[in-house]
């Protein structure tokens, strides 16, 4: 029984730590270089406006932003965008985030080159008092160069495209397959105050509205009943709880998110650049949309599995230990 005994001490001292995975990621970005970090608090983003084309296996999004200057003097720094990260949520624990692909980034409207990692002049240091600050962890980032206005608004336009298709929720040895988009919205503690107004809107594009199995923020999310969902605060500093979460397409397999929607990703933002706004102008009034289940279904088969090599261990040790006896005794005999 002894083998037995290790394989289910080895198997259940290994059950993987509860959480979503390998979420489709969004975030915004921060200011980077510990030397900028004087000017932390000096520019506010009053506005931002996320759009999302939610599909099957993937995401579109386009993400824009207005940064006001509160200073007189125009600021130069650097600032990034998370490759990928982490972040720790009471509901589902352990929100491990995918990276961006494809991103396109714009300031005022004119495209700007970053580098990102395995650049040569990439970055990954980050100040410990933005770390302290927020509860998002990113492992690398896509970095660049940028100035702000003194007394004005600088408006930064992001386009990327994430991969939903690799998710699972996991607990222990349960975990259930499936699709997911994240947003980070608690990354905005780094700039100064308040954002005055965010909204978040959603279009799903074949996806059923009961395909979407959880959500978060609980009661937040708000849908037309259709084929929408929209996201919207105000005078908001976001906390690790407004991050969004969507969980949907349960035991759907993945896609081949580098051969199939990779390539077409300018048509992606060209139709996303279409994206009628005006569809969600009474989003305040729809219905909340109230889905939860975000707990992983019972599934044993690791258990199983550790359970059937214990006793083929068993099996093969008695069947060694009849052997060794039986040339004992013949050996005895002769």
């Amino acid at each position: 029984m002894l083998p037995l005994f290790f394989l289910y001490v080895m198997g259940f001292s290994n059950a993987a730590m509860p959480g979503m995975w390998q979420a489709g990621n969004g975030a915004r970005f921060f200011p980077l270089n510990a030397a900028d970090s004087v000017y932390f608090g000096k520019i506010q983003m009053q506005r931002e406006l996320i759009l999302v084309d939610l599909y099957p296996g993937f995401s579109v999004v386009k993400g824009t932003y207005f940064m006001y200057n509160t200073t007189d003097k125009p600021i130069e720094m650097t600032v990034g965008y998370p490759v990928s990260g982490t972040y720790n949520e009471d509901i589902v624990k352990n929100v491990t985030l995918g990276k961006p692909e494809a991103l396109q980034v714009f300031v005022n409207d004119k495209l700007v080159s970053y580098t990102g990692p395995g650049d040569e002049k990439y970055i990954q240091s980050m100040p410990e008092n933005l770390t302290q600050k927020t509860g998002f962890y990113p492992r690398d980032w896509f970095i660049w160069q940028m100035s702000f206005t003194p007394k004005a608004i600088t408006t930064i336009t992001v386009y990327f495209l994430t991969n939903n298709s690799e998710a699972h929720l996991r607990n222990g040895y349960d975990m259930t397959r499936g699709h997911a988009f994240a947003y980070i919205l608690e990354s905005g503690k780094a700039w100064g105050g308040n954002i005055d107004t965010g909204a978040i809107y959603i279009r799903l594009n074949h996806i059923e509205m009961n395909a979407i199995i959880g959500a978060m923020p609980i009661n937040s999310l708000r849908t037309n009943g259709n084929n929408k969902l929209a996201y919207t605060f105000f005078g908001k500093e976001p906390e690790s709880t407004d991050n969004l979460l969507v969980w949907y397409n349960k035991n759907v397999d993945t896609i081949a998110f580098p051969a199939t929607v990779l390539p077409k990703a300018k048509d992606h933002f060209k139709t996303i650049d279409a994206f009628n706004i005006a569809d969600f102008s009474t989003s305040n009034q729809w219905t909340l949309l109230n889905k939860t289940a975000l707990n992983p279904d019972a599934d044993h088969t690791f258990l199983w599995f550790f359970i059937g090599i214990g006793f083929a261990s068993l099996l093969l040790v008695v069947v060694l230990i009849w052997l060794i006896k039986m040339a004992i005794s013949k050996f005895r005999k002769s």
